[in-house]
Order: structure tokens, then C-alpha cells, then sequence
């Protein structure tokens, strides 16, 4: 049997070991603190499974509000021809990101344990993130008038 979160003891074993494993907010990361300090903080905050799962939710609809806020920016950047490549580029990248939460609620759903429904929100959000973080570089790449941003390549 694997094991499930049930003790406070297990729940900041997890919480470390999805840390060590990458919830590190990522070098390349463009303004993530905001964010996935909130979301740490809450983990902490919360000892269960389903306590857990709503800091992940928050987290999600945060990400997903400044994903669009970070596409919205860089369609204001770009031309006529820029705008419609974007759009089509965003399209394919929803139906990649779709398709690949799908393939993994999949794997997840093979798994016991309740662990399971926090790798699956972890992944949700590592998903968003970096897409997020693409197209705030690729906005930056665009107005070269601002600072360098370090997070950018």
C-alpha cells in the first residue's frame, strides 16, 4: 500500500520533498514570488490532503489570470501577422497542455494515495508557469527600453 497524507509529519515530508524535487521557484522564473509564495505559504499553512488541493486551486486560477495578462501584454507588442501567429501558437500550446493533463491525470488516476491529487495540481502548475514565463519573455524581447530582465534568456 503507498502511503497516504494523514499525519502532519507526512504532510511536510511531501511539502519538502515536492520542494527538493522542483517547487523551487526556477531561476528563469519571471515574477513568480507573488505566487508561489502564497502557494508555499499555504502548503505550510495546511496539514491535509484537501487543504492542500485549495491552496493548488488558487494557485492555478492566479497563474492562469496572469497567463492571459502576460499573452494580452505581448499581443499589444507585436504586428498584425505577430498577433495572428501568437494566436495561433496559443491555441496549439492550450490543446499541448490539455493533451498532456490529460496523459497525466491518466498515470495519476493508476495511483493510490492521496499524494496523487497534489502531484497532478503541481503539475497544473508547473505547466502555466512556464508558459506564462515564455511570454513574458517574449514581451520583454519586444520593449528593449525597459531594464534588462535577468530571468529572461
Amino acid at each position: 500500500m503507498r502511503p497516504t497524507i494523514g499525519t502532519p509529519e507526512t504532510a511536510l515530508a511531501v511539502v519538502g520533498l515536492l520542494f527538493l524535487l522542483g517547487w523551487a521557484i526556477p531561476a528563469w522564473a519571471v515574477d513568480t514570488g507573488a505566487i508561489d509564495g502564497a502557494l508555499k505559504a499555504c502548503l505550510q499553512a495546511h496539514e491535509d490532503t484537501a487543504g492542500m488541493v485549495e491552496c493548488q486551486a488558487s494557485a492555478i486560477k492566479q497563474w492562469d489570470a496572469a497567463l492571459n495578462a502576460a499573452y494580452q501584454d505581448l499581443m499589444r507588442t507585436l504586428s498584425d501577422q505577430g498577433r495572428t501567429n501568437l494566436r495561433e501558437a496559443q491555441r496549439d500550446w492550450i490543446k499541448f497542455k490539455d493533451a498532456e493533463l490529460t496523459f497525466l491525470r491518466g498515470v495519476f488516476q493508476e495511483e493510490t494515495g492521496t499524494i496523487w491529487a497534489i502531484v497532478s495540481g503541481s503539475q497544473v502548475i508547473d505547466l502555466l508557469r512556464q508558459r506564462t514565463v515564455q511570454l513574458r519573455c517574449r514581451a520583454k524581447m519586444t520593449d528593449m527600453a525597459g531594464p534588462p530582465d535577468p530571468d529572461c534568456p
